[in-house]
């Protein structure tokens, strides 16, 4: 249980002068290369630009070394770096180097190339759930250099990320030596190298640890938790969520199968409409909801989203892709949408993880999906439809309707 404290934080809007540099810069009417800003612009996609623009009004006297990581980015790297500035809270964007964000890009592309998993994560998961240096409020340590050397060995061998996040959480509280304890660590939002240093962490601090270690070897991962549990359970608690195809829960340095662990009994009497008592995952890229933080519920820049029924209402359904209504299995690849955000992605058919042509996930019941279907012919169908909040299903998808 972590004790609340009081911390104001003040957030620096912009005014609309960004919006109007976009539109110039967007126009043609800004000649290139006349400063640094626009010069920065230039390689952004135009979601970003207005955005950035906002953020390096934001970032005052440090925004030198935000323009430096925006203009020193290689083209590929450019709009990796352009989300990170993009949706940075305004502690990041004034406190930042250059160096520390363009060596964080560089790293994390380098671990993308390098696992096996690496080429099956949209770019979308990837920028949000691997590129991010932090998880909530806690110190920003230069981690992903050191964990890439302590943690890859340990994840090496391993053919899914699934596989990996399994291991490395049996893995990385050895390698460095920390364990839980409520009392002895010294604050429950440690940093990674805090955690190291005293030994001890809170389930926080052991959640960061584990995230920042599954974000070095390129697994999508993110902090998940409750500021106040809706049975008679006292306090709140945290843990992590990993994505192989799906998203999957894990208590770090708790349990052995993802999935699993002595909290799943309480998280499925969440309530998703209580501010306090339903479940948060944080998320890099800004959203309208943020995550409370009990230790300092005066900070809102921790951005989240409400995944409460992944925990209370999780069904299994099976999907499979058809030609026509009474045709032939189709292999495609089908990504799900849920409230816009990319939820789950894999392959039926004859590509299919068990062979028999249907894609299964473990997703939330009574919610509606919108299903993206590449069929091995090219382009993109999509369909809609709505899962059980009873039961388990087989969804059919046909792609001639």
């Amino acid at each position: 249980m972590e004790q609340s404290m009081s911390n104001n934080y003040f957030r620096v809007r912009s005014i609309g002068l960004g919006a109007v540099v976009v539109l110039l810069v967007a126009a043609g009417c800004v000649p290139s290369g006349r400063s640094e800003t626009e010069r920065a612009l230039a390689g952004v996609p135009e979601g970003y630009r207005e955005d950035i623009i906002t953020a390096l009004e934001t970032a005052g006297e440090n925004k030198p070394e935000i323009l430096r990581a925006l203009n020193k980015a290689k083209k590929s790297h450019k709009e990796a770096v352009a989300f990170l500035v993009a949706n940075m809270p305004a502690r990041d964007l004034q406190a930042l180097t250059g160096k520390f964000i363009l060596d964080n890009v560089k790293l994390a592309y380098k671990a993308r190339k390098k696992v096996p998993w690496g080429a099956e994560i949209p770019d979308k998961l990837f920028f949000n759930y691997v590129l991010p240096y932090a998880s909530a409020n806690e110190r920003r340590d230069d981690w992903r250099k050191d964990f890439w050397k302590k943690f890859f060995p340990l994840v090496k061998d391993f053919e899914t990320a699934a596989e990996a996040a399994i291991w490395l959480n049996k893995g990385i509280f050895k390698t460095v030596n920390v364990q839980y304890h409520a009392t002895r660590r010294p604050k429950p939002d440690q940093s990674p190298y805090e955690s190291m240093q005293a030994g001890y962490a809170s389930c926080t601090g052991l959640s960061i640890l584990m995230i920042d270690g599954c974000r070095a070897v390129c697994i999508p991962a993110r902090l998940v938790g409750v500021p106040s549990w809706a049975t008679e359970k006292p306090g709140n608690h945290n843990w992590a969520e990993i994505w192989d195809g799906q998203w999957y829960f894990v208590g770090a340095s708790e349990s052995k199968e993802l999935n699993k662990g002595w909290f799943v009994k309480h998280a499925a009497h969440a309530d998703p409409d209580s501010l306090y008592q339903r479940i948060y995952a944080a998320s890099f890229k800004k959203t309208s909801l943020h995550f409370p933080l009990v230790w300092d519920l005066d900070i809102d820049y921790v951005s989240a989203r409400n995944v409460t029924t992944y925990y209370t209402a999780r069904k299994n359904v099976a999907i499979e892709v058809l030609d026509e209504p009474a045709g032939r299995p189709v292999d495609a690849v089908v990504t799900l949408y849920l409230d816009g955000e990319l939820y789950a992605r894999g392959r039926t058919g004859a590509m299919s993880k068990d062979g028999d042509g249907l894609l299964r996930f473990e997703i939330p019941g009574g919610e509606t999906y919108e299903a993206a279907i590449e069929p091995p012919n090219g382009g993109i169908v999509k369909k809609t439809f709505q899962t059980s909040d009873e039961q388990d299903q087989k969804v059919t998808l046909v792609l001639s309707e």
